[in-house]
């Protein structure tokens, strides 16, 4: 049971081509695709708007943050409403676009290996790429999407 408690709850977050390796707190919930509120002159990374329990949240294509094509929802998409990690300014959620149900990982000292894979420069939205096991995740910048979230928020309010 000791070996359990130093071991730190996380979650491997499927998304189209790669995964997100995030601490295990930082989902709120995680519910089916539903339609999104459309926006006009929307953001590329701005999927839609989600109605969640009295919130308006918008909801971030991770992909799209990087730069890549947003994903097309499907049977298995999902949409994982995440806590701020900030709270920024008044924005205590937002949303990501997964590519399925994500998976409980939990990670000691040394089981994890930065890649290197970013050749000194970062995508957008990305802080480390690593490896647990033979699983290679992505670990993103929390911090920045939830800025992403709050100025879009600021933006229209």
């Amino acid at each position: 049971m000791e070996a359990v408690q130093d071991k730190v709850r996380s979650l491997l977050v499927p998304l189209r081509d790669r995964t997100l390796l995030v601490p295990n707190i930082a989902i709120a919930e995680l519910i089916p695709w539903q339609d999104l509120a459309p926006v006009d002159t929307a953001p590329d990374w701005l999927m839609g708007i989600l109605n969640w329990r009295g919130y308006e949240l918008p909801v971030i294509s991770f992909e799209a943050v990087r730069g890549d094509a947003r994903p097309a929802a499907d049977d298995q998409t999902h949409i994982a409403v995440m806590n701020s990690v900030r709270g920024e300014q008044g924005v205590p959620f937002y949303a990501l676009v997964t590519a399925g149900i994500p998976h409980l990982a939990r990670l000691g000292e040394g089981e994890l290996q930065h890649t290197g894979a970013f050749d000194g420069v970062a995508a957008s939205g990305e802080l480390a790429r690593v490896q647990l096991d033979n699983q290679r995740a992505i670990i993103p910048d929390l911090d920045a999407l939830e800025v992403l979230a709050a100025d879009y928020v600021r933006q229209v309010a």
